[in-house]
């Protein structure tokens, strides 16, 4: 497993940011080299895990991604109303979450 000093340099919001091979091999890449890795192996995908995410890394992330203008719109709005919508080549998904603790229900919302 590695250690955190061998993490790419990643903002606090992002909690992961990982290429994934054609045959399942997993690296850890920075967010600037997403394209690049995307580029390189054309079956295998990257995943972003996000928490709250800021202004600069949303746009990154759409520059990197090619994301359509419309789904970095509703990504940087909070409480979207359940959907699913189609920009372009691209599904936005908006999907709202439970969860028990410490005895209570814990809402909250989902951007994909």
């Amino acid at each position: 497993m590695r250690s955190m000093s061998e993490r790419p340099n990643l903002p606090p919001c992002v909690i992961n940011c990982a290429a994934y091979s054609r045959d399942g091999a997993r690296r850890d890449i920075s967010l600037e080299a997403i394209s690049d890795a995307l580029a390189v192996d054309e079956g295998g995908f990257v995943w972003v895990g996000l928490y709250e995410p800021d202004e600069h890394t949303l746009d990154l992330l759409q520059e990197e991604f090619g994301l359509h203008d419309l789904a970095v719109e509703d990504a940087r709005k909070a409480h979207q109303r359940p959907k699913i919508e189609l920009y372009g080549q691209s599904l936005f998904i908006a999907i709202h979450t439970a969860q028990a603790a410490d005895r209570h229900i814990r809402f909250g919302e989902t951007h994909l």
